[in-house]
């Protein structure tokens, strides 16, 4: 059964139970998602959301730091400030909501763009499939999914580009049915979302809804209302976004942004850096060789063949705007919650590609034996092994196997406990070890030993506390009695 897992074509009865067996290599991102803690940013907003109104702050922040107007309303109304341990509950809940909405929104794009390959069962499994490979390949998984501000501003807007694109395919092969005014305002909605998130997904929006208009008028001949105006709506977002006058007071803290060269050069490299890393993945690899075999059987991409060469090069300006724009505003890559964009925009991108590849040259220069049993049950235990004990899945069930996870929660449970217990007694200063076993498949930004760092202070604001000095460091051996 195992094997059969990783077929998209499947018998009806079977289909089911493979999606099933799928789906359950999510579940221990939902497990580990029991487990995990605000840090960072999350405590700062927690505090904001807590102590000022939502309106007032928003326009704060588009006059002061930035004018992300839509993820700023989700930051500033941060799960964290219905306290503990409601908040937590919910924060807890928001990596599941977006697994959900990635899933959803995956079973909508390929349903949309490959209805006539495959059933409704065969698109579950592949929409759990793709979901499944990008969690695993998520180039910071903290960043990702777990932080709630890095999640709601970068990962959010993603799964929402899922329906957006949907809308769009359909949206291009429909006129003058019922529903498609729905649909319209269902995309622009989104897409108001997601342009507004960031400065990234703006230009993206700008550059999908663009590209989505040439493509229109290429077929009719003509501007079409719908494309130029989910473009004008992308633009306007865009204008507004870089009128904030909080955008330009947070540049002056980058010296190096700006610069044409180190933005090419950087961004190039960059872009190299990293495609190079996810096509040797071996997850990547194996599912490569599987997917070529299930399009030479199905014709999943026939309608695709002639538009391969632009593809390609659509798909590498894309990763090199994502991988070049933080060079321009502020000099360096910075986080990688960038990085986990361009790798949402790769995957399938890389999938489609491949397929394209072996069609036009592999598939007719002597690489036919790479569709023989052999080759198909290696690529099939190569996934298996990848996915158990490589990237992302491998170190969430190390963490949940060994513990790891379940001591860090203790650990910060316990942190909350005697936060509180200082502040309520009156102690001007807290000393506290950081968490003896972190997990290895999150980067987490914790309190450390400066009692004014911003991460220590909004930590000590969120339980109440104003002037006491909280500091996080292992303990001095010369300290001991």
């Amino acid at each position: 059964m195992i094997p059969s897992v990783l077929v998209l074509r499947s018998s009806t009865h079977r289909a089911p139970i493979r999606f099933l067996l799928v789906l359950g290599l999510l579940l221990p991102y939902v497990w580990l998602a029991i487990q995990v803690h605000p840090f960072g940013d999350d405590w700062s907003y927690a505090v904001l959301s807590e102590r000022y109104p939502l309106w007032p702050r928003l326009l704060q922040e588009y006059r002061d730091i930035n004018g992300r107007f839509s993820s700023n309303v989700l930051l500033l109304c941060h799960p964290m400030a219905l306290g503990l341990p409601s908040g937590l509950l919910v924060y807890r809940a928001v990596p599941v909501v977006l697994l959900l909405l990635l899933l959803a929104g995956s079973y909508a794009l390929l349903r949309a763009g490959f209805r006539g390959a495959f059933g409704r069962s065969e698109t579950s499994l592949a929409a759990a499939l793709l979901v499944v490979m990008f969690v695993h390949g998520l180039p910071d998984l903290s960043e990702g999914l777990y932080w709630y501000t890095g999640a709601v501003t970068y990962l959010l807007p993603c799964a929402a580009s899922l329906f957006v694109c949907a809308a769009m395919m359909i949206l291009r092969r429909t006129n003058g049915k019922r529903w498609r005014r729905p649909l319209f305002a269902l995309a622009a909605v989104l897409l108001v979302f997601i342009a507004l998130s960031c400065e990234l997904h703006m230009v993206l929006a700008i550059m999908f809804t663009a590209t989505f208009l040439y493509t229109c008028s290429v077929r009719s001949q003509r501007l079409e209302a719908v494309p130029v105006m989910l473009l004008l709506i992308a633009l306007g977002c865009g204008v507004l976004m870089f009128l904030s006058p909080g955008n330009f007071l947070r540049a002056l803290n980058y010296p190096q942004r700006g610069e044409v060269l180190r933005t090419l050069g950087y961004g190039a490299l960059q872009s190299f850096r990293f495609m190079v890393l996810w096509v040797a993945s071996p997850l990547l690899l194996s599912a490569s060789v599987l997917w070529v075999e299930v399009d030479r059987r199905y014709n999943v991409l026939a309608q695709l063949v002639p538009f391969g060469r632009n593809l390609l090069v659509a798909s590498v300006v894309v990763v090199f705007v994502i991988m070049a724009l933080p060079y321009w505003t502020t000099g360096i890559l910075g986080q990688h919650r960038t990085v986990n964009v361009a790798w949402f925009y790769f995957l399938p991108a890389y999938l489609v590609l491949i397929a394209l590849g072996y069609r036009k040259i592999l598939g007719t220069t002597g690489w036919t034996w790479i569709q023989g049993p052999l080759v198909r049950r290696a690529a099939i235990l190569t996934a298996i092994i990848a996915l158990l004990f490589t990237g992302n899945t491998g170190r969430v069930l190390s963490d949940l196997a060994s513990g790891r996870a379940r001591t860090y929660d203790d650990a910060m449970h316990r942190r909350y406990a005697m936060v509180t217990s200082a502040i309520r007694s009156g102690r001007d200063t807290l000393v506290l070890a950081p968490p003896a076993r972190m997990p290895a498949s999150l980067r987490i930004l914790d309190a450390g030993p400066d009692p004014e760092h911003w991460a220590n202070r909004y930590l000590v604001r969120y339980f109440g506390g104003e002037e006491m000095r909280l500091i996080v460091r292992h303990p001095d051996p010369a300290e001991a009695p």
